[in-house]
This record gives structure tokens, sequence and C-alpha cells, in this order.
């Protein structure tokens, strides 16, 4: 098969005089999913109930193949592809009930950017608020042209002449010989440096811009199109003046506060490192004469997590002078349902059994849990629900 324009038509047609699926977005979850490095694809678990949806958001180019495939064990449960700038609501281009195989897409992709993957119940099931249980497998596959074509995605093709690098609280990003996140690192760079646009791509289900140092000598490399926005060349006035943000409402400031409140009174409360994500920036702490470690997750609105106690990393002769007040000051930590099925979901992902929950943030949608892996506590995401399910697992590491 070598398109699916005839295939949607069809679809599309079926699905306004025969009933199709429809997808209901009482309850409409969005997860962006990001292959591991050098991989072509990824499987992802989760569960819906009742009304609700999970939308998967994945980065392709014009003359991919893409791959979609929906496993389950109930027979309510179906997929709907949507080309990029569209969603849940507007023409699908693929109907999983419409297939040759039932709930199994392939086909070559007709332009780049964000393509959307919504897994739902039939209308009957979801008014019934009936479960089901499903591994989503998805692979992108073929080599991209020389250039982007039918570019839907904000800058592929086009795009600002410059970059400025997002990060804060002296985070830095992965600039690497090529558009992987298991590429070689060619340098690091600080949050607000400029640089020059050559152009992005999608590799591994998400944007990578080509880019190029402003020094000379400079760098070039390839970094994650996450942690870029628009910049402009250097000396020109910017096109708005940005207001002064008060040192009160910096991460770093609020997740000191956010400790503070929480352990012995007149211990000191010291930033260790930050790392600025979609998600929220992850602060490091360390609190009191022995530098426990502390972590704490603050957010865009000056809001935070409160803080998690991550371990004790004292000395023994620090640890044994100190024990009382330590018992007295720190939380016993027991992992939640969900946190521990992401300690397990993402300890089977990647082959490591040294996991640690980093932070965990409940809503009703899910608990989002961040959860380190091996030594360097590498970050990986991850959506869990009450009953022991989740919505797959995610690498953070980039940035």
């Amino acid at each position: 098969m070598t398109g699916f324009r005839p295939l949607a038509a069809l679809a599309l047609a079926l699905a306004l005089s025969t009933g199709a699926p429809v997808l209901a977005q009482e309850d409409l979850r969005q997860v962006e999913v990001h292959f591991p490095a050098g991989s072509t694809g990824t499987t992802l678990t989760g569960k819906v109930t009742g009304r609700e949806s999970i939308s998967y958001l994945i980065g392709a180019e014009a003359g991919q193949r893409m791959d979609v495939k929906l496993s389950s064990r109930s027979t309510s449960l179906y997929f709907n592809l949507y080309a990029p700038g569209r969603g849940p609501g507007d023409e699908a281009l693929a109907l999983g009930e419409m297939t040759p195989e039932m709930n199994h897409f392939i086909g070559t992709l007709p332009a780049s950017g964000i393509y959307t993957v919504s897994v739902f119940l039939y209308r009957n099931a979801a008014r019934e608020g009936k479960s089901a249980d499903f591994t989503l497998d998805v692979s992108i596959t073929g080599a991209t042209g020389a250039v982007v074509e039918g570019d839907f995605a904000d800058a592929l093709a086009g795009g600002p002449d410059f970059f400025e690098v997002r990060t804060t609280g002296g985070g830095t990003l992965n600039l690497r010989a090529s558009a992987s996140a298991g590429a070689a690192v060619v340098t690091k760079l600080s949050g607000g440096t400029t640089v020059r646009n050559l152009g992005c791509r999608m590799a591994e289900g998400r944007r990578w811009c080509h880019v190029a140092t402003l020094a000379d000598p400079g760098f070039e490399g390839w970094a994650a199109g996450d942690f870029l926005v628009e910049g402009s060349a250097p000396g020109a006035t910017p096109p708005q003046q940005k207001p002064a943000v008060s040192t009160a409402a910096l991460p770093e400031d609020a997740c000191r506060a956010a400790v503070a409140a929480q352990v012995e009174p007149g211990y000191a409360v010291v930033v260790t490192g930050s790392e600025f994500s979609q998600a929220g920036t992850m602060v490091q702490l360390a609190v009191g004469p022995c530098s426990v470690p502390w972590q704490c997750i603050a957010y865009s609105d000056g809001s935070t997590d409160g803080g998690m106690f991550m371990g004790n990393d004292g000395d023994g002769l620090c640890e044994a002078g100190m024990a009382d007040q330590q018992a007295a000051q720190l939380p016993a930590v027991t992992p939640s349902v969900e946190e521990q099925a992401c300690l397990a979901a993402v300890s089977q992902e990647t082959g490591n059994g040294d996991v640690a929950v980093l932070s965990s943030e409940f809503s009703q949608a899910g608990t989002l849990v961040m959860v380190g892996v091996g030594a360097d506590r590498a970050p990986w995401k991850c959506i869990a629900y009450s009953d022991g399910s989740t919505a797959g697992v995610e690498f953070q590491g980039e940035g």
C-alpha cells in the first residue's frame, strides 16, 4: 500500500453513512510520543473508560511510512488518525474500524508535522461507562527527503532566522551531531543563547532543528525543537519587550520556599541544580548540615508540587550525629499505586532495575510521575491511573 487518500475518503463516507465510531471528547488526554534514541517506533500501553480518550501526538515527514496497530481484548475500542493541524472533531485521515485489517493502519504520509492518533471507545460502550486496556504499536520508517514537503509544522521548511535556547536555572541544551537523542553531544548551549536556524526535521517522533552558534569559531549541530523559541539577530531590537520578572517568581526561589516550610526551622535550604521542561522546572535542593537531598517541581504560574524528600546523601558521621533531628523532620515516602506502576513500566522499558520516583503530580486525568533511571537518574515521564495501568513512558533527557 503506497498511500491512504482513497482509504481516508472511503472511511469518511462510511463514517457518515453507517455510524462509524465517533470520538467522545468529554475527557481527552494528550501524550507527546518520542521514540527511544536511534529507534523508528515504540509500544505504548493505556486504558480508557467511558467517554474519555487519549490522543497520541507523533512527529513525521511527508513520504515516510506510518504503521499504527491497536490491540485490545475489547471489541469496542478504535482509533482515528488525523493529519497535522487537525484533531478530534475534524475529518480523519483513517478510521481504525475501516482499515483492511481492523485497527491496523499502514500508509505513506502526505504532509510533514504532528500526527494525532486518538484512542477511544465506541459510543455505546462509552455511554455504559465500560473500560478497555490496550497496546498501541507505532512506527515511522523511510528516509526523509532533501526538503520538507507539505509542511504543516511550525519552523520546518521555513521558520525564523534565529532561535533562542529556552532553559532556566542554569540548565543547558545538548547540541548533537545528528537528529537523535542518542547522537554524540557536540557542545552544550546555555539558556538564552542565540543560534542561527539552518532548518528543522522530524525524527524519533519529535522536531529537531539544525542550528549554528554565532561565535567564531562556532559549533553546528542538532537540538531538540521543544527547547527553542523564536529569537532575533544579535543587536536587533526584540519585536516585543518582555516584562521584568520578579526574582520571587523564579522557580528556584519558589521551590526553596516550599521546602523550607516543611523542614526543621533554621535549616539552610540550598539550590543545587535545576532543569527546565514543558511539564515544569525540576529543582534539586540540599537541606541542613547533612545536605539532605530534596526535589521540587515549579510551574510557570509560581506554584510548586511542594517538594519531595529524595533520601540522605550525607556521610556516615553526619548521619549518625543528626539521626534524631532527621527522623523528626524527614517524611517516610511510600510509593503510591500510580508511582509503583510507573516504576515498573520504566524499568521494563529501559531494562534497568535501578529506578526511583523523582516527583509525582495528581490530576483527575491521571497522575504524572517523573522517574529517574540509573546512577545519573536519567528522567522519564509516565502517566498512571489508580487501577495501576499506565499511558506509556517517555524519555525526558534532552535539554
